[in-house]
């Protein structure tokens, strides 16, 4: 008998820390993940389906082809009656393989679109970080015909740039709007990339920060 309950635990243990393990892991799965994709879907915020007088776009010393195209979708479908365009970083002394007039070539690309100049606007900021704060602090005083925009921009970025230019634009009486747009990292996949969790880790550090210095 001794010897019976000797083997039998001898064989049982094994399993059932394997059994136990299986478990384990399939609950840290089973929570993880519904975790993971609340931490990105608090970064978004729904786009907007409203009309609005403007739609603003935001890029560092160049806008990408994709990033436009987007935006312009807010503008052919009636949503947004005009385009402002604002780059900020921008070296106003390119290198030998930066684009010498950018301003003629965006315009030209639009001119190519059929958009009249009336409907577009193309503003090089000479500004320092924070940038989305710096932008929307030097746009403020610019949009005097604008009553409300729409702030274009993606799905990690779109909660930090949206309330800070309510905060700017409130003194000015304009209505901000997020206009979204999920790039390839999104709230279902992006722990799955290097580039996801530093785009999720580094957007939650700003906006602390911007938090922190109340300029949200």
């Amino acid at each position: 008998m001794h010897i019976f309950e000797y083997k039998t635990k001898r064989v049982i243990r094994p399993v059932y820390k394997l059994s136990m393990l299986a478990i384990l892991i399939i609950l840290v799965l089973a929570f993880t993940r519904p975790i993971l994709v609340a931490v990105a879907k608090f970064l978004e915020l729904p786009r907007s389906h409203l009309s609005c007088d403007a739609i603003i776009i935001e890029s560092g010393p160049a806008f990408s082809e994709y990033f436009v195209t987007q935006a312009l979708e807010a503008y052919y479908s009636g949503q947004a009656k005009k385009i402002i365009m604002v780059l900020h970083s921008y070296d106003l002394k390119p290198t030998i393989f930066g684009i010498r007039n950018y301003r003629t070539f965006v315009e030209s690309a639009f001119d190519s679109l059929g958009i009249p100049k009336q409907n577009y606007l193309l503003l090089m900021l000479d500004i320092q970080d924070p940038y989305t704060l710096n932008s929307a602090i030097a746009l403020a005083d610019t949009l005097a015909d604008v009553r409300s925009i729409l702030v274009f921009n993606d799905n990690f970025h779109i909660r930090r740039s949206t309330l800070t230019y309510q905060k700017i634009f409130a003194a000015k009486n304009i209505a901000v709007y997020p206009y979204t747009y999920e790039i390839y990292l999104n709230s279902s996949n992006w722990w799955k990339s290097a580039n996801g969790w530093r785009r999720v880790i580094d957007e939650y550090i700003k906006l602390t920060f911007y938090w922190v210095k109340g300029y949200i």
